[in-house]
């Protein structure tokens, strides 16, 4: 196996917040389940077959990984409703639908100078333009895992491609506001079939192992992408699982029937609590959105601002027009009447605020 645990690097930046995002907590509309750990979840239970590795090598390109791997599980849940047939039919009759996805697609788009991306810059880019075929754009440089300088290139763009794309595209993210809630994150994977956030890591803690250990006091660390998509719990304690973008590191083959998260690596409840995530976003549908429990808007009678009333009663200030008919259109509030929903200005200015929140659009 290649030792390649010297070469880490931070793939990941941490971004300020943007008040634009979709916060995942305000889409479920009723109190967090109880999750089952023991049961587990694991997206290869529901695609039926294993997910194929990728290795992003010395480049830094883990967001653009982390997110194809993402949009591959849900492209191959879309094609196996649609076509109504199991992973192993669609092999047989359409295996074009279960082409890898390209994480240079993506990354290529994405990445800051020096390197890395934030996490949520993949989602945008997936929503906005999409991705394509590996067989399209490739994340491997002749045959071989890729540098940084090769990832970054982006020679192969253009409207043919472009167009390709788009048959990726359309759907919405949401970012986990409350990133120390490991049973947030398990619902949230289980509800959407995973989620795309990162980790602060630290060279020689285990990342070459299934059981990654938090990093040290006063060393130097980074920051690395990953999906989680699976979570369970074991003698260790309660874990995400993911099967991270270094190739097959453990060399155990999913089989149906495997314990959830097998084969891959485990971040357990310290990676949580510790505060060591990044921003975490996952997909939601925006179809999926329980209409019975839209937000109720709010405006004072002095002033311009619209707000929505949370579950929690605070206020959140919609801070775009654009921004109030995207969640019109998504089903988050409901539609703005001017007399019905302005009130006394005192009333609205006695109300206790939160943050502001919008679309990216």
């Amino acid at each position: 196996m290649l030792n390649i645990e010297s070469q880490f690097r931070s793939g990941v930046v941490e971004q300020p917040w943007d008040k634009r995002n979709l916060i995942f907590e305000e889409a479920l509309g009723a109190s967090p389940v109880k999750i089952d750990w023991v049961t587990g979840y694991d997206i290869r239970n529901e695609i039926g077959a294993d997910i194929p590795y990728k290795h992003q090598g010395t480049s830094l390109s883990c967001v653009g990984q982390a997110w194809s791997y993402y949009a591959w599980c849900k492209q191959v849940k879309e094609a196996m409703e649609f076509y109504k047939m199991t992973f192993q039919e669609l092999q047989e009759n359409y295996p074009k639908e279960l082409d890898v996805l390209s994480a240079k697609s993506v990354y290529s788009q994405i990445h800051l100078p020096g390197g890395g991306a934030y996490v949520s810059a993949g989602g945008a880019r997936l929503i906005k333009w999409g991705i394509v075929p590996e067989s399209v754009v490739s994340s491997y440089q002749n045959g071989s895992t890729p540098g940084e300088e090769f990832m970054e290139e982006d020679t192969w763009l253009n409207d043919d491609v472009t167009k390709q794309a788009e048959a990726f595209s359309g759907s919405e993210y949401r970012v986990i506001r409350a990133k120390e809630n490991m049973d947030l994150f398990a619902q949230a994977i289980q509800e959407n079939g995973g989620v795309v956030g990162g980790v602060t890591g630290q060279n020689g803690r285990g990342w070459l192992t299934e059981r990654p250990q938090i990093p040290l006091p006063g060393k130097e660390t980074w920051g690395h992408c990953i999906p989680y998509l699976a979570f369970g719990k074991d003698e260790y304690g309660e874990y995400c699982a993911t099967p991270n973008s270094w190739g097959d590191l453990l060399g155990k083959k999913w089989e149906p029937g495997a314990p959830p998260g097998y084969g891959w690596q485990k971040l357990y409840r310290d990676y949580f609590v510790e505060g060591l995530q990044f921003d975490p976003f996952t997909y939601t549908d925006k179809l999926n959105t329980n209409r019975k429990t839209m937000r109720p808007l709010i405006k004072g009678s002095n002033k311009p601002e619209i707000y929505y009333i949370g579950m929690d009663g605070k206020l959140r200030h919609i801070y775009s027009m654009p921004a109030l008919r995207e969640g019109e259109k998504s089903g988050l509030w409901e539609a703005f009447d001017e007399a019905k929903h302005t009130k006394p200005q005192a009333e609205v200015d006695a109300m206790v605020k939160s943050y502001d929140v919008g679309f990216l659009i």
